[in-house]
């Protein structure tokens, strides 16, 4: 039960092709053996090189949305839909806190429009609001742009 039957298993998932079907079935079923064998030594032995992959070292927050994103395809109907939405909804979130930091750093150091300005920082939530908000927003916006517009 010590042996490696990884090479055993590569082998036959290389050389099966060659055979015909029926054979090639017969072949599969002793690769899925050498398989569970493989995987109870794996198991056994605590033998996990090469499995752990190198994700972990991001973010907690980014981690926990990759891990629901992947829940989410394996999931169906309203499960799929809630989690999606979620995963929309914390990505939005932080597209508007990028947006209102720009926005920050973009008008301290320039000397603008206060007009021009309210409408730069109205733009930073467009993310995270409703449809019908965004549409207000753009007519406050054109509003704006006439009566600055009018000045000149």
């Amino acid at each position: 039960m010590n042996k490696n039957y990884r090479n055993e298993v590569k082998m036959i998932r290389n050389i099966k092709r060659y055979f015909p079907e029926n054979q090639q079935v017969t072949l599969s079923k002793v690769e899925d053996a050498f398989e569970i064998l493989d995987k109870i030594n794996r198991i056994r032995l605590n033998r996990y090189d090469g499995i752990i992959e190198a994700k972990a070292d991001l973010p907690t927050i980014d981690r926990i949305e990759m891990i629901l994103t992947e829940i989410g395809e394996y999931s169906g109907g309203e499960s799929k839909e809630l989690v999606s939405k979620l995963v929309n909804t914390k990505r939005n979130i932080y597209k508007t806190k990028d947006n209102i930091k720009a926005h920050n750093n973009s008008f301290r150091y320039e000397t603008t429009d206060k007009l021009e300005s309210a409408i730069s920082f109205m733009n930073c939530f467009k993310p995270i609001l409703r449809e019908d908000m965004n549409s207000k927003i753009t007519k406050i916006e054109k509003v704006i742009n006439l009566l600055t517009t009018s000045k000149e």
